[in-house]
């Protein structure tokens, strides 16, 4: 496989530099049970396409209720599909997320904790897979976290591209161009990966102006801003909050508008009766709802909640199930709905019986680990907050102080007061069984980053200088 990244300049992408080559080794771990199947003819026309939004609330979208018109398109395919109203994302930040994502693994399974890690080659890809299988797959993205730690295998073509701001990024083009020049004789996987929501807050004047209030605040939504605020140098208080979720608004009603440009694309070629199409979300982002912001410290719905939509042929139109789900049954319920086997060592579970209404989940509990990689030299955001949920019920556990918090989401879906006390058998219960998931992670060798990996991680804020 032969990977490419855009560099970037202000307007639009340039010249692609190579990045890596693949060789997918067979004789792995988690490929054991899948070389009889791998060789199979696909069903003919079974298309997939998968929509990423980096940094998207649910709750700031009109079909999970929100009332400011931010996404007409994506309230469009949940219209024309299915909505999963209580999606939770593993990690609240994009490399371990992302990880489970396309693995159907937890990161302590996968080994893509932090930014040291790079999955193990005994771990299997969702494009590895149906590359199996003979599919074209495609990957254009604007994070170059999905283009490290092993998330660019098994892809055909990986791009990263101008990642936008204030004007829209490229995805969507370049998506279309794939689309458009690939092999026709297969079915295909496209990955399609947005940026737009995530900070710095940036948009085109025509689509600011519908969103951002007056404000004669400092913040005009930029990273360095907040990360001032992480850090204590800077105060804000409800208006600037207000001001920078405004502006956050604007980002994804600019982002809708790309995702309408794919749609349209895919209704005028005919390919929407043939292609399964998800859109999710790697994790939210914070405006002052537990007093702080960005992501990746705390395991809040505001950060955990994702949207988790369907759809395509066998997807019910306009059904919403409350059932909670994690972004780990994305996987398996894919090769599902595509007719594939699942490999069976999978921590996410095949979503088919709720999609086709023929009966309930095993009960189980859902996991959040892997923020924010304190131990990264230069990291200018640190937490060890870890969170397990079972049903109404989600406990908090900070490995750090050892403080625990148990929130019952049905009365309490803000997480605003600790029912701890009340519940103090379910509350240690729910540790023991953290601190057991937690600790049967896989051991993965940590890699040195190169000035290269530190300076794409500044970029992106996730690094900066010690202070």
């Amino acid at each position: 496989m032969t990977c490419f990244t855009l560099a970037r300049g202000p307007r639009g992408p340039h010249v692609p530099r190579r990045l890596s080559r693949f060789a997918p080794r067979r004789a792995c771990v988690l490929w054991l049970g899948l070389f009889a199947w791998a060789c199979a003819p696909p069903p003919p026309g079974r298309n997939l396409i998968l929509i990423s939004v980096d940094t998207l609330r649910a709750d700031r979208l009109g079909c999970y209720g929100y009332e400011r018109p931010t996404s007409p398109t994506i309230d469009r395919l949940a219209r024309e599909g299915t909505l999963f109203s209580d999606a939770s994302a593993p990690s609240p930040w994009t490399l371990p997320s992302h990880a489970s994502m396309f693995t159907g693994l937890y990161p302590r399974r996968n080994g893509v904790t932090g930014t040291r890690f790079t999955m193990p080659k005994d771990v299997a890809t969702l494009a590895e897979l149906l590359s199996k299988y003979g599919y074209a797959t495609g990957g254009v993205v604007t994070n170059s976290l999905l283009t490290t730690n092993g998330l660019d295998r098994g892809f055909d073509f990986h791009e990263e591209v101008d990642k936008g701001g204030p004007h829209p990024s490229a995805t969507s083009v370049r998506g279309i161009e794939w689309l458009q020049g690939r092999d026709r004789k297969r079915p295909f996987f496209l990955l399609l990966h947005y940026i737009d929501p995530h900070a710095d807050y940036g948009t085109l004047e025509d689509v600011r102006e519908q969103f951002v209030e007056p404000y004669d605040g400092p913040l005009r939504g930029k990273s360095e801003e907040l990360y001032a605020f992480v850090e204590g140098r800077l105060k804000l208080d409800e208006a600037d909050g207000r001001h920078l979720s405004n502006l956050y608004d604007g980002a994804i009603r600019q982002l809708d508008g790309e995702l309408e440009e794919i749609l349209t694309y895919l209704e005028g070629e005919g390919l929407l009766e043939d292609t399964l199409l998800v859109l999710t979300s790697d994790h939210g982002e914070e405006f002052l709802d537990h007093g702080g912001v960005l992501h990746g410290l705390t395991h809040f719905d505001e950060v955990a909640r994702v949207p988790f939509i369907l759809r395509g042929p066998g997807i019910e139109a306009g059904r919403r199930i409350e059932t909670p789900v994690s972004l780990v049954d994305l996987v398996p319920t894919c090769l599902g709905e595509l007719g594939f086997p699942i490999p069976k060592n999978l921590d996410g579970l095949n979503l088919r019986p709720l999609l086709r209404g023929t009966g309930e989940l095993p009960r189980r509990r859902i996991y959040f680990e892997a923020d924010l990689d304190g131990s990264l030299a230069g990291s200018m955001i640190k937490g060890k907050d870890r969170a397990v949920r079972d049903g109404r019920f989600k406990l908090h556990f900070n490995e750090r102080t050892d403080e625990v918090r148990l929130y019952d989401l049905k009365n309490d879906p803000g997480e605003t007061r600790d029912v701890s006390a009340e519940h103090p058998g379910l509350a240690q219960e729910l540790l023991e069984d953290l601190r057991a998931f937690l600790a049967a992670g896989r051991d993965v060798p940590a890699r040195t980053l190169t000035e290269d990996d530190l300076a794409r991680l500044r970029e992106l804020g996730y690094a900066g200088e010690e202070r």
